[in-house]
């Protein structure tokens, strides 16, 4: 994601409300325009570019043609180049003589590749131009994008339709253009867009081979409170984005990994809106509230998934095929249908458009608080969270039922979650074994809540469409049978989890702040 660039897809029929939404009629300074680009994407048949992150493309814009490399940022950094405005083709192979310096490591890259190059696919835009200015002095330069992704020649070509607002920093500070840009998408639903168009034509050309973003915490050396969160807020996002995008569209939808990378990412969000908290109170703690609904869908699309996928074979399983079983499958299936659609129809609500906008702006901010050591925040946090377990620990009953459990489970999953983000900035053996420790505590409990949940699921079943009453009958006598069998499962499980506790409270604490 472009610190001076953002990209939002917006609905075709929401384009007509935007261009007369009075923050553009108010704030435009220059009449408007519209230009015709095109974008094409070249790599070599064994796409040896995309998989090192650099994408190679062709641009024309009204009758001028420029060609560029596009690196990825820590690309980029490492190589201190631009290619911009350099003629890189001819014909159809790479001309590594257009490069003034070349690196010796990129150079390389290059030069094993496959000579000769081929066509991926092109981006056909209508752009609008409108120069604005908000009150609070940030000019902005705001494209509307209306054209399509194409790739493949006749039979095998696709297509994807592109309705999308791009919003440019001209002068002035990042974060005022998302002051600006927020109070827009409160009125009109857009979601950020975490892919750049050549990633979406990529994936558009080889759709079998996309897969989930995974949710992995980059490596950071930043010693500072504020740049350190930024940095690993900005590598959630885009793992957070790009999931959802495709769920959005109703992609993906098969594959549990997409809804499962999505919760994760989320999951670490709002642990970093927890650290940000003692540099951001008001901002993190409201922003922790606005990503709460889409938290609580993904998280129920996701108990469908685990269920479906491991719970319900594992009863069939142990205790044998039944007639009922197709019919009981239906209901299942259907009640997952029915979380996936709240999901989608919750990313396409203007407020949670809003809230990941917000979460940029934030972000944007952040670097800024740079007083506080990324350390002493981590021990601030990890005695506030140690705290709190141990209360919850204390007002454990003797006979504690399912929904204790299930409370103490969140909270050793947001202890678990903020050590995950700073275990490296403390050094020896003691926070690893807190961390597996923790990890093995919410896998146990883990597994207790999920048999809790399918008891309840199956108590509160209420199948009213079947095909005679025999149907009724043996729905009803699968479901006395798989209730008896997920409560021995839940006895089970518990009888694991006062070791798991036990080990965890052995283990010494760690946290101590520097100063």
């Amino acid at each position: 994601m472009s610190v001076t660039r953002l990209t939002l897809r917006i609905s075709a029929a929401d384009l007509a409300v935007l261009r007369q939404h009075p923050l553009l009629t108010d704030c435009r300074i220059e009449p408007p325009y519209t230009q015709g680009q095109r974008y094409c994407y070249w790599d070599t048949p064994a796409r040896l570019l995309m998989r090192q992150g650099i994408h190679l493309y062709l641009h024309q814009q009204g009758i001028d043609t420029w060609q560029g490399l596009t690196l990825t940022p820590e690309q980029a950094a490492r190589y201190q180049i631009l290619c911009e405005q350099k003629v890189l083709l001819k014909g159809h192979q790479l001309d590594l003589a257009a490069f003034e310096v070349l690196p010796k490591e990129l150079k390389s890259i290059l030069e094993l590749m496959e000579p000769r190059l081929e066509l991926v696919g092109e981006a056909h835009i209508q752009r609008e131009y409108q120069l604005l200015q908000f009150r609070n002095g940030t000019q902005a330069i705001l494209c509307i994008d209306i054209g399509y992704l194409q790739v493949g020649v006749e039979a095998g070509r696709r297509t994807e339709s592109i309705h999308e607002l791009g919003v440019v920093l001209h002068k002035g500070k990042l974060k005022k253009l998302l002051d600006g840009v927020t109070r827009l998408a409160a009125d009109i639903p857009m979601f950020l867009e975490g892919q750049t168009l050549a990633q979406r034509c990529f994936r558009l050309q080889d759709q079998s081979a996309a897969e989930p973003l995974k949710a992995t915490l980059p490596e950071l050396q930043q010693p500072l409170a504020g740049p350190r969160l930024a940095t690993t807020l900005e590598a959630c996002q885009q793992t957070l984005l790009t999931n959802l995008q495709v769920l959005r569209a109703g992609r993906g939808l098969d594959n549990p990994e997409w809804v499962h990378q999505a919760r994760v990412a989320l999951r670490r969000i709002r642990t970093l809106l927890r650290l940000s908290h003692q540099l951001m109170p008001r901002r993190s703690q409201k922003l922790r509230e606005a990503l709460c609904p889409l938290a609580q869908k993904l998280g129920q699309w996701r108990d469908w998934d685990v269920f479906l996928q491991h719970t319900w074979p594992q009863w069939i399983a142990q205790v044998g095929a039944h007639p009922a079983d197709a019919l009981l499958q239906e209901f299942f299936q259907a009640r997952r249908y029915q979380a996936i659609q709240e999901v989608q129809t919750e990313l396409n609500q203007a407020s949670c458009g809003r809230a990941l906008l917000e979460l940029e702006g934030l972000r944007v901010r952040l670097p800024a608080h740079d007083r506080l050591s990324a350390r002493d925040m981590a021990c601030t946090a990890l005695r506030a969270g140690y705290r709190t377990w141990v209360t919850a620990l204390q007002q454990i009953p003797a006979h504690p039922d399912p929904k204790t459990y299930h409370d103490l489970r969140i909270v050793l999953k947001k202890l678990r979650y903020t050590l995950d983000g700073c275990v490296d900035l403390f050094e020896g053996k003691k926070p690893k074994r807190w961390l597996k420790a923790l990890t093995q505590a919410q896998e146990v409990l883990g597994q207790q809540n999920d048999q809790w949940q399918a008891i309840q699921v199956l108590r509160n079943l209420s199948i009213v469409r079947t095909g005679c009453a025999a149907s009724l009958l043996q729905v009803e006598e699968r479901r006395l049978i798989l209730i008896d069998r997920a409560e021995e499962e839940l006895t089970q499980a518990e009888l694991l989890i006062e070791p798991s506790l036990k080990a965890l409270q052995e283990l010494p604490i760690f946290w101590k702040r520097s100063s």
